[in-house]
């Protein structure tokens, strides 16, 4: 009885397209996708079924998607990935999807591989302000995912969550580090805003602000320091000060931040993880136009998945 191994996200995980980008044959760009390296690494006795898509969301894993609505429409890549990921129907929902192929050998071991959520953040770059309020809701749409992966109708169902990794440092083609940088110097300029507030007492001890004024400038200093360290730690700026790029920094916290209740939630239920934030080196070449993954980087993800 074969194993099956689900593929169920993003370009994470289908990087077909950008694998035809760099070679014309179909046979070769699959065998150096993250998919087709995770076939030949687990060899026989496993199934690799694919139900990833680039460029697809938390809401086109929920509710249904257009497949390759993202893509450059060249004269090869295109072409070539829409006949193999989408031969009949443009428009598929991955959940459905997923569950017939679950019902096709329902006694067997289904291992389902999540990582989705890039895209989620990608459409909110160019509103800085959207990017961070809409952190809860792709939380919450990312959880609703997992629990629909657990409810799936078949006796062995295996998730595993597979956690975005840091993009390409070297070569921001979408100025995603850009955008991170300007969330961050804002919120740096409101942290050390708020350890000014903090200086209140100080102001009232030598008699320049009465204790009323200053019991509610220092409360607003605390509140702001609480509500800003999900933007960026405490001690950003001692970071900032030995070397570390502020947008790097806003990056992780980022990742961390997200992650958090999806961590939580994960050792609930017992769900193993494939941290690719700390497997991922930014500055390495493992990238396909500064998001996707290229040779290498398919390699490692291919890798960590089977390990």
């Amino acid at each position: 009885m074969p194993i099956h191994v689900h593929t169920l996200g993003d370009s994470t995980l289908d990087n077909l397209y950008w694998r035809l980008g760099e070679t014309p044959s179909l046979t070769d760009a699959k065998s150096t996708s993250v998919e087709g390296r995770l076939k030949s690494i687990l060899g026989r006795g496993f199934e690799v079924i694919s139900h990833a898509f680039d460029g697809f969301t938390t809401r086109s894993i929920l509710n249904g998607s257009n497949i390759g609505t993202v893509l450059p429409r060249d004269r090869i890549a295109f072409p070539s990935y829409i006949a193999e990921k989408a031969p009949k129907e443009r428009f598929i929902k991955p959940l459905e999807a997923l569950q017939k192929e679950v019902s096709k050998d329902s006694n067997a071991y289904h291992y389902v591989v999540l990582s989705v959520a890039g895209n989620d953040f990608r459409e909110n770059l160019l509103n800085p302000i959207r990017f961070v309020k809409d952190i809860s809701s792709i939380q919450k749409r990312y959880l609703q995912i997992v629990e629909k992966i657990k409810s799936l109708k078949g006796r062995n169902i295996r998730p595993l969550l597979m956690l975005q990794y840091r993009t390409d440092a070297k070569n921001d083609l979408y100025r995603i580090y850009t955008v991170l940088k300007i969330i961050g110097v804002a919120a740096l300029v409101m942290q050390i805003g708020c350890f000014a507030l903090l200086t209140a007492p100080i102001w009232v001890t030598i008699g320049k602000i009465s204790a009323l004024v200053g019991g509610l400038v220092f409360a607003g200093g605390a509140l702001g320091l609480y509500l800003n360290k999900r933007l960026l730690p405490l001690l950003a700026l001692k970071d900032i000060l030995i070397g570390k790029k502020i947008s790097m920094l806003f990056m992780d916290t980022l990742l961390q931040s997200f992650y958090r209740p999806i961590l939580q939630q994960a050792k609930k239920d017992k769900i193993p993880i494939l941290d690719l934030s700390n497997t991922f080196n930014p500055y390495k070449d493992l990238y396909d136009h500064g998001i996707e993954p290229g040779k290498q980087g398919a390699e490692l993800i291919a890798e960590g998945i089977a390990h």
